[in-house]
């Protein structure tokens, strides 16, 4: 398993995670798991995410 420095963050929907998430890391990738694709990408092949 490969891990890479990445910061889960949970709460309810529309409480302001992706906001928070962008405005505190420009400079970094933004994923977000609900699109079935970028999920299937991260569970099938996590290395090719970065």
């Amino acid at each position: 398993m490969i891990f890479r420095d990445s910061s889960p963050i949970t709460d309810p929907r529309q409480s302001g995670k992706t906001t928070l998430s962008k405005s505190f890391f420009p400079y970094k990738q933004y994923i977000s798991l609900e699109n079935p694709t970028d999920r299937n990408l991260a569970l099938d092949r996590p290395n090719k995410i970065s």
